[in-house]
């Protein structure tokens, strides 16, 4: 009978934990004895106020976990066997990559950060559990909406400075502005003044112009972009926008890749992370994108052999966010893209809008075996035994700019990049050495886009005028011809057929001239703009007019 009461206290127990459970009600598991992690109790029906419980055990303490935009990531350094199987880009082992975290690893770091409980109905108790896969990819799913995994804005290797001017220097994550230091303490580095003078400036701008004196420059603006572009590389992480610092010689061997090098020593203490391009655009975009991704702080486009162009590299360098598709995943993630870019190659062709988003550095050493030069110390080395030196120089440089209150430099604004020129470009044209962007007009004036605006422009006000016509009737003029002598046809518009030929490429056709009209509308080039003029009463398709305006108002673009 004894036996028979028993077993009925038991079921009644059990039913009553059963509508508890069903109603979330079950009492709280608590922690477990010496385990001062936060309990999680996984309940059927509860799943966000688990997933908020997650999210705030992860914020608080777990140091691995960041959130970037879209994504959880974590911060890893790349080893020898990651550096021999890597196929897109290679960098030196060591070096600090972003990794996306996977809902495997993101359940090992739950279980880590919190004590995970679910009812057992049979001990009428909070046992321990295992985290359940379905929490981790929920949790993930969650993409942009974590309110207590810290932001991550990118990782340096060197003291930087903060949005605000101020300088980060001591390793670790860095709430105020998201950047994880991923630094050690640095032989010769001391933090700046608090407020260094315009002579405490020259004085570190002298270091570093001694350091790039052996690169051959073609001129001494050409130097002071070798320090536009170490600066850019130091800061680039706090910078909404910077451009591509582009090298380019003549010859191979003329310390191109050098360069490259030395600036990458200063920021990272190792050589850049190489990405060959190849010759297929497409694949040239798959493998930026995978660099972008991983989050490298600098990218060195080396040894390009064919024109460098392309939308999301244009993109990568004028925004502080892009959209992107995993190689072999089906949803986009956004990613920041605060990394600096180098490229480098012999005579490098530039072209479209990607020329108004580099620093030029020429350089030539004037002789057929540029390679088979001697020098009296390895700059390298020397960049090794000085980095924590060079990097203050640098911070001063800008921090005594900031200091005196921007002054006023007479120079046209780097429209798009506002931040960098601030810190990067005004400093040194303040401390009395040439514009950086000067080498860069030499590129700008030879764009053949430019030159192709100018000869189709040209040409339309002398045969055409300011008439407001369809592409078809401008396409119809510059196929004009006549029979001239030997019977041979004669173009009656030699200038008009030989500009719209160039636009449309190996076949005029009305259908890409009207293409080539749509992407250059309201562009202006050396006194003309083009612009569209409505639709035509009949045929209602798109005129278009050549307008003259007052003066020359740019060299389009």
């Amino acid at each position: 009978m004894a036996t028979s009461n028993v077993a009925i206290l038991a079921e009644a127990a059990l039913k009553k934990a059963r509508k508890k459970k069903a109603k979330g009600d079950i009492p709280s598991g608590g922690a477990a004895n010496g385990d001062d992690r936060p309990v999680i109790e996984i309940v059927r029906g509860k799943l966000p106020r688990v997933l908020d419980e997650a999210d705030r055990a992860l914020g608080e303490r777990d140091p691995t976990i960041y959130a970037q935009h879209s994504r959880l990531v974590r911060i890893v350094s790349f080893d020898a066997d990651d550096a021999a199987q890597e196929k897109r880009i290679h960098r030196r082992p060591g070096a600090i990559v972003i990794q996306q975290v996977s809902p495997a690893h993101l359940v090992d770091r739950l279980a880590y950060v919190a004590s995970w409980k679910r009812w057992d109905k049979r001990e009428g108790d909070w046992i321990s559990a295992d985290v359940p896969h379905m929490i981790a990819e929920s949790f993930i799913a969650r993409a942009g909406a974590w309110k207590h995994v810290p932001p991550l804005t990118g990782v340096v290797e060197a003291p930087t400075l903060r949005m605000d001017g101020s300088v980060l220097d001591r390793p670790g994550y860095d709430a105020a502005s998201g950047i994880y230091f991923a630094g050690r303490q640095l032989v010769g580095y001391v933090a700046p003044p608090e407020n260094p003078t315009r002579d405490d400036a020259r004085k570190a701008l002298d270091l570093l112009w001694d350091m790039v004196s052996d690169f051959p420059a073609v001129g001494f603006e050409d130097r002071a972009s070798m320090i536009a572009g170490i600066l850019t590389v130091l800061l680039r992480r706090s910078l909404p926008s910077a451009p591509m610092l582009a090298i380019t010689a003549p010859m191979p061997g003329t310390g191109k890749s050098k360069l490259a090098d030395v600036i990458a020593l200063i920021a990272t203490g190792r050589q850049a992370p190489v990405l060959s391009i190849g010759e297929d655009q497409a694949e040239g975009e798959k493998r930026l994108a995978a660099a972008l991704l991983s989050g490298d702080a600098i990218v060195n486009l080396d040894n390009i052999e064919r024109p460098l162009f392309g939308d999301l590299l244009c993109q990568v360098l004028s925004q502080p966010a892009v959209h992107l598709r995993p190689l072999g995943g089906s949803v986009q993630v956004t990613i920041v893209s605060n990394s600096a870019f180098l490229a480098t190659g012999n005579n490098l062709d530039i072209r479209g809008d990607l020329k108004r988003r580099i620093v030029l550095v020429r350089m030539d050493a004037k002789m057929e075996r540029p390679e088979q030069r001697k020098f009296a110390h390895d700059i390298v080395d020397i960049v090794r035994e000085r980095r924590g030196e060079l990097i203050t120089a640098c911070l001063i440089i800008v921090r005594a700019y900031i200091t005196a209150g921007y002054p006023s430099i007479e120079a046209v604004p780097f429209g798009g990049f506002e931040s960098w020129d601030a810190w990067c470009r005004r400093p040194l044209i303040w401390l009395d050495i040439p514009d950086p962007l000067l080498a860069s007009e030499e590129v700008r004036a030879e764009d053949p886009d430019i030159a192709l605006q100018r000869a189709l422009f040209t040409a339309w006000d002398k045969e055409i005028g300011q008439a407001e016509v369809t592409a078809s009737v401008i396409t119809a003029r510059a196929v004009e011809a006549t029979r001239g002598v030997e019977g041979q046809s004669v173009h009656m518009n030699p200038d008009l057929h030989e500009a719209i030929l160039a636009a449309c490429g190996e076949k005029i056709t009305t259908k890409r001239f009207g293409y080539w009209l749509r992407r250059h509308q309201m562009r202006v080039c050396d006194g003309y703009r083009l612009e569209r003029a409505g639709l035509d009463d009949h045929s209602k398709i798109a005129r278009w007019r050549l307008v003259r305006i007052s003066g020359n108002a740019g060299n389009g673009g």
